[in-house]
């Protein structure tokens, strides 16, 4: 099954990748912006010895750099192509191994969210690809986006405290933590120095805190069902801050739905257009 998710992954990708971003290109102005001004310098600082929270709007542990390494290597505009394309196929693939149904999947992709993600070229499909591993390795990727991965980490630390009690809950949550500690060690408290300009940027586009009880239901349902779905899409509306694009991770909670996943998304593009003729 994971070899037949990651073939049809890298099709997708390889029909659509760089048609999709010719299209888009063509039509969206200021593509891949979060890429060059955020992803791109901060690990160019980072291959160069330099602190890569001199970046202004680099706020995510300093290993959601490393998978953007090759990226780097290739460019700024050549690696914005191949991050596009990249990020196409994790949204895929995740999508795949969550058991997305076809259509709820291609109204997934084709998304406002997904496709601004994409566009912008960030790394929220990085953040997804990490609810596939086992909790030790899952969270080191839920810490990228803590927006996005904050109702996953109390979904994995329930189901670890009932295999072992809080032992298996330090056990399971030992390495990311540690890995944080040694980043603070590093560059300083680079959470605190962030947090004042992500809450009060321009771009963030939580319901905090009006949206808490829809997540603390979905929270639950995770958990008295053990489903894996409803603890992913709730995240965005536990958190004061989200951007815009990582709503699509809210969005994933429906790819076992093709009705609603399909009216969902008819009506974001519906509300898209219609404020473009306002």
């Amino acid at each position: 099954m994971i070899k037949r998710d990651l073939l049809l992954s890298i099709l997708i990708c390889l029909l659509c990748g760089v048609p999709l971003y010719w299209f888009l290109s063509s039509h969206i102005p200021g593509m891949a912006t979060d890429w060059s001004s955020t992803f791109y310098p901060a690990t160019h600082n980072l291959l160069h010895g330099e602190n890569p929270y001199m970046v202004v709007k680099f706020h995510n542990p300093v290993w959601a750099l490393f998978p953007l390494i090759p990226f780097t290597l290739m460019g700024e505009y050549i690696g914005g192509i191949a991050l596009f394309i990249f990020n196409l196929f994790t949204f895929t693939f995740a999508a795949l191994r969550l058991k997305a149904r076809p259509v709820a999947m291609v109204a997934f992709l084709l998304s406002p969210l997904v496709i601004f993600d994409l566009c912008i070229g960030n790394i929220d499909s990085l953040a997804l690809v990490g609810f596939l591993f086992p909790a030790p390795i899952g969270l080191f990727f839920a810490a990228l986006k803590p927006q996005i991965g904050i109702a996953m980490a109390i979904f994995w630390a329930y189901q670890a405290w009932r295999m072992g009690g809080l032992w298996k809950v330090a056990l399971t949550f030992f390495p990311t933590i540690s890995a944080l500690a040694l980043t603070f060690l590093l560059y300083g408290n680079w959470i605190v120095d962030k947090s004042d300009h992500l809450l009060g940027a321009a771009w963030n586009t939580s319901f905090f805190p009006w949206s808490i009880p829809v997540g603390l239901v979905l929270l639950y349902l995770a958990i008295h069902r053990e489903k894996l779905l409803p603890s992913i899409a709730a995240s965005p509306f536990l958190s004061p801050y989200v951007g815009f694009q990582s709503w699509s991770i809210a969005l994933a909670g429906l790819l076992e739905y093709d009705l609603p996943m399909v009216a969902v998304v008819f009506g974001m593009w519906l509300i898209y257009i219609g404020l473009k003729f306002i």
